[in-house]
């Protein structure tokens, strides 16, 4: 699964709206619009999207925001009784797909 994919998936189950060019017209010149409605003009830069591939701390904070962020904690191994002190095994920082991957199995439970 590439990262895009996996990014893909972890936005759909965080109810985070992702942006995607959806279309193009190549007739005159092209015209890209985004999933989220907008068209993009000339010189438009395309919406960004969250890479929680690539940087763990950005999943980890999104999580924190959720109810169900004891539970997930005491899934990857932390302690649920200490919310302002977060130690985190090291591999899911070295390699944030590790955490993606985690979280969408722990997620389809």
């Amino acid at each position: 699964m590439t990262n895009t994919e996996l990014n893909r998936k972890i936005c759909k189950k965080l109810g985070i709206e992702r942006h995607e060019v959806v279309w193009k017209d190549c007739k005159t010149f092209n015209v890209k619009y985004c999933s989220c409605g907008y068209k993009y003009g000339f010189k438009d830069e395309e919406h960004s999207n969250p890479d929680f591939a690539a940087n763990a701390k950005d999943l980890i904070e999104v999580l924190m925001k959720r109810e169900d962020w004891r539970e997930f904690k005491r899934e990857i191994g932390l302690s649920p009784h200490s919310p302002k002190c977060l130690f985190i095994d090291f591999n899911y920082i070295l390699n944030p797909r590790l955490l993606c991957e985690r979280f969408l199995e722990w997620e389809g439970k």
